[in-house]
């Protein structure tokens, strides 16, 4: 029987995306071909194989704006234009006592936003050119074209109507009101709601990773319902603890002090300010952030912890490999998971860290959002706090370990969960779509 070929589309370096990765490993070990086309940079490989049957293209390409002023103008515009980026450095401790961020939301004047949807709009346009090209030298002729994110709906669109491919549409997140840097203002925010209810009338199937955004899209666009196919680790990468992943040991943390975890992106509005200064108030804490993050935030918050006086209780570790995440996780207390309400798309989110804590064996702690609340209070595995009180958030936590009954209860009813919250289970979902499109 003759593979299935799938061409997956990601607007991305492709170093660590676990969705992507754990849907890509599946179709391959079930009979489908997957070619995966995403951005290089200095240091990656342009063609990876990943797994059997699981290639990884990443595409060289020059936008046609940057051919025509020259990739170094370019960049001296964009810097002419933005200015140069404020550092965090050790210095402002002496100078002030709240820490110097630079990452609060901000609007940008018309110029910037113009010239940033104008970057936005050609690199695009330069990575749809390249991939359709790609696709072609390589002789390829997908049965199944797989879009990431919005971004990469059009594109997916205009393959599927050279090949008469199926197309599917995964929405990772709720794209128009995604966490950004600086405030979108609402004309945009309409023209990229025009883009998806364009585009996404010609998906034969669109998944996405919550409930609440399963029936925001449907309610919104007025299709068949969205199938859910949530971002859970797989229970079969959990190793057994040791001195490799277990954090008592490789960070020497002594006994009196029970673990918090935060375990994803180290990055701006999810609620890792917050949780350090919640530390100042559980005394009998230690807390790790483990993944990857730009370095000036991260300064921020190693200024953060110092200004409450937690460095020496507070660590930033990794990043690991994504199916190593639940390996470490489980050597904590209490997982995390405090994004704030700054966009609808983190309001309507079920992250995959909850779903790691649960594989790990953890109680969890969460912020008070729909989704969050069905998965940790419904299921009774935890608690969720108001996101933007540090002192809620340290009560919470304190309640949890301050009990010894509670945090049993709690870590008894995870290790129940580990059965419904797995990939083994949303995989089943994602063959069953796959079937029906061949």
């Amino acid at each position: 029987m003759s593979k299935q070929k799938v061409v997956m589309l990601v607007y991305n370096y492709f170093q660590n995306d676990s969705r992507v990765l754990k849907e890509a490993y599946t179709l391959s070990d079930n009979n489908y071909e997957v070619s995966i086309f995403a951005i290089w940079k200095e240091g990656l490989q342009k063609i990876e194989i990943l797994y059997p049957n699981v290639t990884v293209y990443r595409l060289d390409f020059v936008p046609l704006h940057k051919k025509i002023i020259g990739v170094k103008n370019f960049k001296r515009l964009k810097a002419l234009i933005y200015g140069k980026p404020k550092l965090v450095n050790n210095s402002s401790l002496e100078k002030s006592t709240k820490p110097i961020s630079g990452f609060e939301k901000h609007k940008l004047s018309s110029i910037k936003f113009i010239t940033n949807l104008i970057n936005k709009y050609f690199s695009y346009k330069g990575f749809y050119i390249d991939a359709k090209k790609k696709i072609k030298s390589l002789s390829l002729t997908p049965n199944i074209i797989h879009a990431h994110d919005l971004n990469m709906l059009p594109l997916g669109k205009k393959i599927k109507r050279t090949y008469k491919s199926k197309l599917i549409y995964d929405s990772h997140e709720l794209y128009v009101y995604r966490n950004k840097p600086y405030i979108t203002p609402n004309w945009f925010k309409k023209l990229e709601t025009g883009v998806e209810r364009r585009n996404i009338k010609h998906a034969d199937k669109v998944i996405t990773v919550s409930q609440s955004i399963v029936e925001h899209l449907q309610k919104t666009y007025k299709i068949d319902t969205p199938e859910l196919i949530m971002n859970a680790p797989s229970k079969k990468s959990k190793q057994e603890l040791s001195p490799k992943n277990n954090f008592r040991t490789l960070l020497n943390v002594s006994d009196d002090k029970k673990i918090l975890i935060y375990s994803g992106a180290i990055s701006f509005n999810r609620g890792l300010d917050k949780i350090i200064e919640a530390l100042k108030n559980i005394p009998n804490a230690y807390l790790i952030y483990l993944g990857r993050g730009n370095e000036n935030f991260k300064m921020y918050l190693a200024e953060t912890a110092k200004l409450n006086q937690v460095d020496n209780r507070f660590t930033m570790y990794g990043p690991v490999k994504p199916y190593e995440v639940t390996s470490f996780v489980q050597s904590a207390d209490i997982g995390v998971a405090p994004i704030e309400n700054v966009c609808l798309s983190y309001y309507y989110c079920a992250p995959n860290k909850v779903f790691e804590y649960i594989q790990g064996g953890i109680p969890v702690v969460a912020s008070n959002f729909p989704d969050l609340k069905m998965v940790v209070e419904d299921n009774k595995i935890g608690t969720t706090f108001n996101p933007d009180s540090p002192l809620d958030i340290a009560e919470k936590i304190n309640t949890i370990l301050n009990d010894d009954e509670l945090l049993r209860l709690f870590k008894s009813n995870t290790h129940n969960l580990k059965d419904k919250y797995k990939w083994e289970n949303e995989q089943t979902k994602l063959l069953a779509l796959y079937k029906e499109l061949n």
